[in-house]
């Protein structure tokens, strides 16, 4: 059910962009001063390692993320989130614009994925 996917891949994009503009330019900042703590840096792999998981939960009735490369997808699918939504948190991206990357890197890297595991 593709048009499925793609309201849950939209949902994400749309709710991790948020979130980074509503806590504003500085979150960033904070978080890079305060990553040389171990305790924080646990504390942000345990919030990634969460996020992930929701993710592979919410992607799950679509398609099964397993192994090394299911890995790999929730890793690559991160990444440009976090990207995309810091450069909207800083106003360098417009909400809609990192929004649409993020769903189209999204999208790109679970085909990727699918057509690796046929």
């Amino acid at each position: 059910d593709s048009k499925t996917l793609e309201k849950t891949i939209r949902f994400f994009s749309a709710a991790y962009i948020d979130c980074a503009i509503t806590a504003g330019p500085e979150t960033g900042p904070i978080a890079a001063a305060l990553s040389g703590s171990r305790a924080l840096q646990t504390f942000r792999e345990a919030c990634v390692a969460e996020c992930a998981d929701c993710l592979r939960t919410a992607l799950s009735p679509f398609i099964v993320l397993k192994g090394v490369q299911g890995e790999a997808v929730l890793t690559a699918i991160i990444g440009a989130a976090d990207a995309l939504s810091t450069a909207a948190g800083n106003g360098i991206l417009a909400r809609n614009v990192a929004e649409d990357m993020l769903s189209g890197a999204m999208s790109g890297v679970l085909d990727t994925y699918a057509n690796s595991t046929k």
